[in-house]
């Protein structure tokens, strides 16, 4: 086995118990009983790591990814951002997929990409009625699409390497295109196997994230990785934290979660720079100094 096939297959395992552990911690997460906080001495040895165990699986999610084997370094990306073909293989785009769903008999299975957005048209339509509406996800040719330049994949989010962000560039593997009728338009379904490829999503917390039925964030509406500001005039991206750490710390580990440190990563979102400390800021990595001007969570720069 190759260095390559047996690095996937690791991220592969990494993906589906990160996956899982967060959706074991969001069902046991109300039932559990905190301890009283105890004087802080510092981070011990065992919580940092666990924080990297954390960090390596998060990473590991979210980072930019292609299922298909040997094809890390065969990505050709198109003038649209998204990837023209991986591992020598067309990455077909809504048009493709149109002349694909008129035609008969039986088709093999084929690479579609574009932009993974939570359908908000159908809340809208029938008056926000959860019970009627349910979530769904359509991929478009680009962010702020129309209706008509979308087809739907509403069962990409039960496959286990699924990341909840809307915006994201994304390439899925599809099995068969079904022609349907949604509020008597014509609507194409792409039914998918597999996530193939993604790119995480970067930027600051918006002003308005949406709300669920019980009136808490809608987390789909964050960017993967949120724009932390500091430095010398207070006012500069110094790097990016994961909204998966940030919105739900618990995950950090320790008896006083919300006190950890949240990683910070550069450009690459790989590249950690340093650690963003509650209630002192931005920690370049190597740094025992806590920088002058603190950091902040949704600065006002756009990436």
């Amino acid at each position: 086995m190759s260095d390559r096939e047996s690095q996937e297959a690791v991220e592969t395992r990494l993906r589906s118990l990160l996956a899982g552990e967060l959706q074991r911690a969001e069902r046991e997460y109300p039932n559990i009983t905190f301890r009283k906080p105890q004087d802080r001495a510092g981070l011990s040895v065992v919580t940092f790591a666990t924080l990297a165990a954390c960090l390596v699986a998060a990473l590991v999610l979210l980072r930019p990814s292609s299922g298909v084997p040997g094809a890390a370094d065969a990505i050709v990306v198109g003038p649209d951002g998204l990837p023209s073909s991986i591992g020598g293989e067309t990455v077909l785009r809504r048009p493709e997929m149109e002349i694909r769903a008129a035609q008969t008999g039986e088709q093999a299975p084929f690479l579609a990409g574009g932009y993974l957005v939570l359908d908000t048209v159908c809340a809208s339509v029938t008056e926000g009625s959860a019970d009627v509406c349910p979530e769904s996800w359509i991929l478009a040719d680009e962010l702020n699409a129309s209706p008509d330049q979308s087809i739907d994949v509403a069962e990409a989010s039960q496959l286990k390497s699924f990341v909840r962000t809307s915006g994201a560039p994304t390439v899925f593997r599809v099995t068969s295109l079904d022609v349907t009728s949604r509020h008597g338009v014509r609507r194409i379904t792409a039914v998918v196997e597999a996530l193939v490829w993604r790119r995480p999503t970067v930027g600051t917390m918006p002003d308005y994230v949406g709300q669920t039925k019980t009136g808490t964030v809608n987390e789909a509406f964050v960017p993967d990785f949120i724009s932390v500001v500091g430095g010398p005039s207070g006012n500069s991206i110094v790097g990016y934290a994961p909204k998966l750490l940030l919105l739900h710390p618990r995950l950090l580990g320790g008896s006083r979660p919300q006190e950890a440190p949240v990683p910070v990563y550069g450009p690459d979102l790989t590249t950690q720079v340093g650690v963003l400390m509650p209630g002192s800021g931005f920690i370049p990595l190597g740094s025992s100094l806590v920088s002058s001007a603190p950091a902040s969570v949704g600065a006002s720069l756009q990436p």
